[in-house]
């Protein structure tokens, strides 16, 4: 039998398959099926909005494993919302495909998608589907802070000390598509007004520092034993050194942020109660404005510059 494919079933019915059970949620008025979703806010919070997108041959290759690709779609977004502390309600996603997809890789992409999101208590509520050239998801997520209650990457202070979550490096042995975005970390730090600005690591430690010390107006010292190297990284052969993947390869997904430097000990003695997570302190923040430095083993000091990945650069 012929597989079946986007042109074989058309839009109605490739978006009833992948809304038929979804759509409700706390909070949720109205759902897919309608002209647009409705969703009511919560009292006392602040509503929070961001969009992403990721591209076959960009962001993953059509041999992805379809569930991964709609993992990846939506934890980057949850991502972004753990960064400021917000909890994820709501998500629309728009789906842009070639008619000769077959329908099986688009349905297991949305199984990926609705698994994490069911995690998160995430409602998908609606989205689009449109005819491309090539394979793209396109994320639109609603959540919300506490009223006057996000984290931002413009509060770091001298002295505050850089936290990292995880390990870095390596990402593309496959946590660039399999990593957990830290949402309760996020949302526990803001909350506990622990940290004074945060970021995630999507563009690599490197860049992903230098915008929040960019934000804050300072600057920041890191010290190259101290960072946290993933077991990938240290197995690449490639000529570049482990601390150079770890600052530079970008899509670790973990999450950046400062914290002052008279809260370490009782911040960290928290952590450890609350989280399976490794934390590592690696740095500190100082007064030299927009300079990031490296102090290595040997006590030798060298600038880090960032190459973050820019889309129409390359």
């Amino acid at each position: 039998m012929t597989p079946k494919t986007l042109h074989s079933v058309g839009e109605r019915k490739l978006i009833q398959m992948l809304t038929a059970t979804r759509g409700s949620g706390a909070g949720v008025l109205v759902g897919p099926g309608d002209d647009a979703a409705v969703v009511r806010p919560r009292k006392g919070r602040d509503l929070a909005l961001k969009c992403d997108a990721i591209v076959e041959g960009v962001h993953f290759f059509p041999a992805t494993a379809p569930q991964w690709i709609g993992h990846k779609a939506v934890a980057r977004v949850l991502s972004d919302f753990a960064a400021i502390g917000a909890t994820p309600r709501h998500l629309l996603i728009s789906l842009a495909a070639p008619a000769s997809t077959p329908v099986q890789r688009i349905r297991a992409i949305y199984r990926g998608i609705h698994k994490i999101a069911d995690a998160h208590s995430v409602s998908v509520v609606g989205g689009e589907t449109v005819r491309a050239s090539q394979l793209a998801l396109h994320v639109f997520g609603a959540g919300d802070v506490p009223r006057g209650g996000v984290l931002k990457r413009s509060g770091a202070k001298p002295g505050d000390i850089i936290m990292v979550t995880g390990a870095l490096g390596g990402s593309l042995a496959g946590r660039h598509l399999r990593f957990l975005p830290r949402v309760e970390q996020g949302r526990w730090l803001a909350e506990k007004k622990w940290a004074t600005a945060a970021v995630d690591l999507s563009d690599g430690l490197s860049t992903d520092l230098s915008h929040l010390i960019t934000a804050s107006g300072v600057g920041a010292d890191v010290l190259a034993s101290e960072v946290p190297i993933a077991a990938a990284a240290e197995k690449l052969r490639d000529g570049k050194s482990p601390i150079e993947h770890a600052l530079k390869d970008g899509e670790d997904f973990e999450l950046l942020f400062t914290v002052p430097r008279a809260k370490v000990e009782s911040f960290a003695t928290a952590w450890m109660r609350r989280f399976d997570l490794a934390v590592s302190p690696i740095g500190f923040i100082t007064r030299e404005k927009g300079v990031v430095r490296l102090i290595n083993d040997d006590h030798s000091v060298q600038n880090i510059t960032f190459n973050a990945y820019e889309h129409f650069s390359h």
